[in-house]
């Protein structure tokens, strides 16, 4: 038990930091580019180019640039954490009906800084906590498939058991992911509620 605690500790390290910093600026980016049209005609052809790439593409610059270990892991983890969250950030903002804009202008909210935290915040909020949630339980997923190349945790230790037909091994790390991904899921879904208790 020591040891696989020592080893989700592991893949912790490189799973919360890649998960907090790219859905950070997912959704920072999915913000920006959905309120403002000269900054999504600016960048929407280099996101269209990068999307498609999938996050373990980017192992060998992983390597290169940060180096094996948790750092070179999370970056991983950032980059399918921020295609996440970017584009349900975008869509909400998108979904945001001219209307409601309308209501809040003609109420007083007269510059963009205030219409964007009271108005476009709150109303693409559903769509930024669908984003976060999915991205915690997909992160999980890239931390495994992150971890292939050598980085320590769950993963490599469930890859290095499955190559040594060690099942039993691999079982128990895959039921640590799935108790982890349930326990901060419920966390998340009550954080949720309160962010969206207004919609009741």
């Amino acid at each position: 038990m020591t040891r696989l605690t020592a080893n989700l500790a592991q893949s912790l390290l490189h799973y919360l930091p890649g998960l907090v910093v790219g859905s950070t600026l997912g959704v920072s980016l999915g913000l920006a580019m959905g309120w403002s049209g000269r900054l999504d005609d600016a960048l929407t052809p280099i996101t269209r180019f990068l999307r498609p790439i999938p996050p373990l593409a980017w192992i060998v610059f992983a390597i290169v640039w940060i180096g094996i270990g948790h750092g070179g892991a999370a970056f991983i983890v950032g980059i399918g954490a921020f295609w996440i969250n970017f584009y349900n950030a975008y869509a909400g903002v998108e979904d945001v009906s001219t209307h409601l804009k309308e209501v809040a202008a003609s109420l007083g909210v007269d510059d963009d800084l205030t219409m964007i935290r009271k108005v476009i915040i709150p109303a693409a909020m559903p769509s930024i906590t669908t984003g976060l949630r999915t991205s915690i339980g997909q992160c999980w997923m890239i931390v495994v498939a992150a971890e292939l190349f050598g980085a320590p945790g769950v993963g490599f230790q469930i890859i290095n058991a499955a190559q040594n037909l060690a099942t039993d091994v691999s079982v128990a790390y895959m039921a640590v992911i799935s108790l982890v991904f349930l326990v901060s899921d419920g966390i998340f879904r009550r954080v949720e509620r309160r962010l969206l208790e207004w919609r009741v």
